[in-house]
Protein backbone atom coordinates (compact mmCIF):
# COMPACT_ATOMS: atom_id res chain seq x y z
CA UNK A 1 0.00 0.00 0.00
CA UNK A 2 0.94 3.56 -0.13
CA UNK A 3 0.99 5.82 2.86
CA UNK A 4 -0.45 9.76 3.32
CA UNK A 5 0.02 12.10 5.40
CA UNK A 6 -2.89 14.01 6.40
CA UNK A 7 -1.92 16.73 3.77
CA UNK A 8 -2.25 13.81 1.31
CA UNK A 9 0.84 14.13 -0.19
CA UNK A 10 1.69 10.68 -0.96
CA UNK A 11 4.84 9.25 0.63
CA UNK A 12 7.34 5.58 0.06
CA UNK A 13 5.51 2.74 -0.91
CA UNK A 14 5.80 0.43 1.95
CA UNK A 15 4.76 -2.52 0.27
CA UNK A 16 1.98 -3.58 -2.33
CA UNK A 17 -1.54 -4.90 -3.14
CA UNK A 18 -3.68 -3.62 -0.40
CA UNK A 19 -4.54 0.09 -1.97
CA UNK A 20 -3.89 3.39 -0.48
CA UNK A 21 -3.56 4.08 3.32
CA UNK A 22 -4.30 7.41 4.56
CA UNK A 23 -4.13 8.85 7.21
CA UNK A 24 -6.77 11.26 8.71
CA UNK A 25 -6.85 12.70 12.65
CA UNK A 26 -5.14 9.47 13.78
CA UNK A 27 -7.17 7.49 11.70
CA UNK A 28 -6.21 5.25 9.04
CA UNK A 29 -7.96 4.88 6.01
CA UNK A 30 -7.82 2.23 2.74
CA UNK A 31 -9.03 3.94 -0.26
CA UNK A 32 -9.54 2.70 -3.77
CA UNK A 33 -10.27 -0.80 -3.35
CA UNK A 34 -12.03 -3.38 -4.61
CA UNK A 35 -13.40 -5.66 -1.92
CA UNK A 36 -14.90 -9.38 -2.19
CA UNK A 37 -18.42 -7.97 -3.12
CA UNK A 38 -17.67 -8.03 -6.67
CA UNK A 39 -20.62 -5.70 -7.39
CA UNK A 40 -18.67 -2.67 -6.58
CA UNK A 41 -14.77 -1.55 -7.18
CA UNK A 42 -12.65 2.05 -6.65
CA UNK A 43 -14.47 2.30 -2.96
CA UNK A 44 -12.80 3.65 0.40
CA UNK A 45 -12.67 2.03 3.88
CA UNK A 46 -14.54 -1.80 2.85
CA UNK A 47 -14.92 -3.25 6.19
CA UNK A 48 -13.31 -6.32 4.95
CA UNK A 49 -10.20 -4.98 3.48
CA UNK A 50 -9.51 -2.74 6.52
CA UNK A 51 -9.73 -5.17 8.99
CA UNK A 52 -7.33 -7.90 7.12
CA UNK A 53 -4.69 -5.41 6.24
CA UNK A 54 -4.65 -4.74 10.33
CA UNK A 55 -3.98 -8.63 10.28
CA UNK A 56 -1.63 -8.52 8.07
CA UNK A 57 0.47 -5.83 9.46
CA UNK A 58 0.42 -7.36 12.73
CA UNK A 59 1.70 -10.42 11.21
CA UNK A 60 4.38 -8.72 9.79
CA UNK A 61 5.84 -6.93 12.35
CA UNK A 62 5.94 -10.10 14.30
CA UNK A 63 8.13 -11.36 11.28
CA UNK A 64 10.08 -7.99 11.22
CA UNK A 65 9.01 -5.85 14.20
CA UNK A 66 7.57 -2.31 12.78
CA UNK A 67 6.39 0.42 15.12
CA UNK A 68 4.43 2.16 12.08
CA UNK A 69 2.97 -1.00 10.75
CA UNK A 70 1.43 -1.98 14.75
CA UNK A 71 0.02 1.65 14.32
CA UNK A 72 -1.51 1.76 11.57
CA UNK A 73 -3.43 -1.83 12.77
CA UNK A 74 -4.47 -0.55 16.02
CA UNK A 75 -5.39 3.00 14.46
CA UNK A 76 -7.48 1.29 11.36
CA UNK A 77 -10.56 2.80 10.46
CA UNK A 78 -13.36 0.00 11.22
CA UNK A 79 -17.05 1.42 9.15
CA UNK A 80 -19.45 1.07 12.21
CA UNK A 81 -23.23 2.75 12.13
CA UNK A 82 -23.95 3.01 15.37
CA UNK A 83 -27.75 4.14 15.08
CA UNK A 84 -28.97 0.82 13.53
CA UNK A 85 -25.93 -1.19 15.07
CA UNK A 86 -24.48 -2.90 12.16
CA UNK A 87 -21.44 -2.77 9.79
CA UNK A 88 -21.58 -0.83 6.35
CA UNK A 89 -19.45 -2.67 3.96
CA UNK A 90 -17.75 0.57 3.12
CA UNK A 91 -17.64 4.02 3.56
CA UNK A 92 -20.86 5.07 1.03
CA UNK A 93 -22.50 1.80 1.36
CA UNK A 94 -26.23 3.27 0.51
CA UNK A 95 -29.18 1.23 2.47
CA UNK A 96 -30.65 -1.76 0.70
CA UNK A 97 -27.56 -1.79 -1.88
CA UNK A 98 -27.57 -5.18 -3.66
CA UNK A 99 -24.32 -6.96 -2.11
CA UNK A 100 -22.71 -10.15 -4.98
CA UNK A 101 -21.30 -12.36 -1.97
CA UNK A 102 -20.47 -12.63 1.37
CA UNK A 103 -18.61 -9.34 2.17
CA UNK A 104 -19.13 -7.88 5.54
CA UNK A 105 -20.40 -11.34 6.92
CA UNK A 106 -16.62 -12.48 6.59
CA UNK A 107 -15.18 -9.97 9.43
CA UNK A 108 -16.98 -12.12 11.74
CA UNK A 109 -16.04 -15.75 10.55
CA UNK A 110 -12.78 -16.42 9.29
CA UNK A 111 -11.20 -12.63 10.22
CA UNK A 112 -12.99 -13.11 13.93
CA UNK A 113 -13.50 -9.17 13.99
CA UNK A 114 -14.22 -8.12 18.13
CA UNK A 115 -17.98 -7.09 18.15
CA UNK A 116 -21.01 -6.73 20.23
CA UNK A 117 -23.13 -10.03 19.81
CA UNK A 118 -25.80 -7.55 18.97
CA UNK A 119 -23.89 -6.05 16.24
CA UNK A 120 -22.62 -9.54 14.40
CA UNK A 121 -26.48 -10.73 14.81
CA UNK A 122 -27.84 -7.60 12.74
CA UNK A 123 -24.91 -7.80 10.24
CA UNK A 124 -26.56 -11.49 9.36
CA UNK A 125 -29.95 -10.75 9.38
CA UNK A 126 -29.76 -7.39 6.97
CA UNK A 127 -27.21 -9.00 5.10
CA UNK A 128 -28.88 -11.72 4.01
CA UNK A 129 -32.16 -9.53 2.83
CA UNK A 130 -29.28 -7.67 0.64
CA UNK A 131 -27.27 -10.63 -0.65
CA UNK A 132 -27.86 -11.76 -4.71
CA UNK A 133 -29.32 -15.15 -4.78
CA UNK A 134 -27.70 -15.63 -8.14
CA UNK A 135 -24.20 -15.09 -6.13
CA UNK A 136 -21.50 -17.69 -5.77
CA UNK A 137 -22.19 -20.43 -3.93
CA UNK A 138 -19.93 -20.33 -0.69
CA UNK A 139 -21.84 -17.14 -0.08
CA UNK A 140 -24.36 -19.19 1.92
CA UNK A 141 -21.68 -21.44 4.05
CA UNK A 142 -20.13 -18.15 5.53
CA UNK A 143 -23.55 -17.00 6.95
CA UNK A 144 -24.23 -21.09 7.82
CA UNK A 145 -21.40 -20.59 10.03
CA UNK A 146 -21.90 -17.03 11.69
CA UNK A 147 -25.97 -18.33 12.06
CA UNK A 148 -24.23 -21.29 14.40
CA UNK A 149 -21.88 -19.30 16.41
CA UNK A 150 -24.84 -17.05 17.16
CA UNK A 151 -27.02 -19.91 18.14
CA UNK A 152 -24.88 -20.34 21.05
CA UNK A 153 -26.53 -17.37 22.32
CA UNK A 154 -30.41 -17.14 20.77
CA UNK A 155 -32.39 -20.44 20.89
CA UNK A 156 -34.41 -19.07 17.27
CA UNK A 157 -31.82 -18.95 14.80
CA UNK A 158 -32.13 -22.39 13.69
CA UNK A 159 -34.43 -21.68 11.33
CA UNK A 160 -32.16 -19.38 9.73
CA UNK A 161 -29.52 -22.06 10.36
CA UNK A 162 -31.04 -24.64 8.64
CA UNK A 163 -32.16 -21.97 5.50
CA UNK A 164 -28.04 -21.32 4.86
CA UNK A 165 -26.98 -24.54 4.86
CA UNK A 166 -29.69 -26.02 2.20
CA UNK A 167 -28.86 -22.86 0.48
CA UNK A 168 -24.88 -23.59 0.73
CA UNK A 169 -25.34 -26.35 -1.56
CA UNK A 170 -29.16 -27.20 -3.04
CA UNK A 171 -29.52 -23.92 -4.44
CA UNK A 172 -26.07 -24.78 -6.46
CA UNK A 173 -25.29 -28.13 -6.52
CA UNK A 174 -26.51 -29.33 -10.25
CA UNK A 175 -26.78 -33.25 -11.80
CA UNK A 176 -25.96 -35.60 -13.10
CA UNK A 177 -22.77 -35.54 -11.10
CA UNK A 178 -24.04 -32.74 -8.38
CA UNK A 179 -21.20 -30.54 -8.71
CA UNK A 180 -21.08 -26.97 -7.84
CA UNK A 181 -22.27 -24.39 -10.10
CA UNK A 182 -20.77 -20.79 -9.33
CA UNK A 183 -24.39 -19.36 -9.69
CA UNK A 184 -27.79 -20.40 -10.35
CA UNK A 185 -26.35 -19.39 -14.51
CA UNK A 186 -24.01 -21.71 -14.81
CA UNK A 187 -20.93 -19.23 -14.52
CA UNK A 188 -17.92 -21.68 -13.51
CA UNK A 189 -19.58 -25.50 -13.74
CA UNK A 190 -17.46 -26.99 -11.58
CA UNK A 191 -16.79 -23.96 -8.95
CA UNK A 192 -14.84 -25.67 -6.50
CA UNK A 193 -14.76 -22.65 -4.26
CA UNK A 194 -18.05 -23.33 -3.48
CA UNK A 195 -17.51 -26.90 -2.21
CA UNK A 196 -15.26 -25.53 -0.14
CA UNK A 197 -17.76 -23.32 1.31
CA UNK A 198 -19.46 -26.37 2.18
CA UNK A 199 -16.61 -28.06 4.13
CA UNK A 200 -15.99 -25.18 6.06
CA UNK A 201 -19.99 -25.14 6.94
CA UNK A 202 -18.99 -28.79 8.37
CA UNK A 203 -15.63 -28.16 9.85
CA UNK A 204 -16.27 -24.90 11.41
CA UNK A 205 -20.25 -24.66 11.72
CA UNK A 206 -21.32 -27.84 13.02
CA UNK A 207 -18.03 -28.55 13.95
CA UNK A 208 -17.33 -25.51 15.44
CA UNK A 209 -13.86 -25.69 14.94
CA UNK A 210 -11.40 -22.36 15.37
CA UNK A 211 -7.88 -22.22 14.78
CA UNK A 212 -5.76 -20.40 16.39
CA UNK A 213 -2.04 -19.62 16.77
CA UNK A 214 -1.53 -21.38 19.52
CA UNK A 215 -4.24 -23.61 19.98
CA UNK A 216 -7.31 -25.41 18.64
CA UNK A 217 -11.26 -24.61 19.57
CA UNK A 218 -14.09 -27.30 18.84
CA UNK A 219 -17.58 -25.78 20.36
Amino acid sequence: FFFQAEDGIRAQPRSRGLGDVYKRQGIYHILNVIPPDEYIENISDSIYTNHIAAISLRYGNECKPNKEWVEIADKMYIPYNKRKDIHPEYVGYQNNQLVKQADTTLVSFPLNLKANYSTKLNDLKYYENVTDIKGPAMTWSMFFVDSLELLLQQKDLADAIYRFFFKSYLVNMKGPFWIWWESLDPGSLHFATGAGGFLQGLLFGYGGLRIYRERTNEK
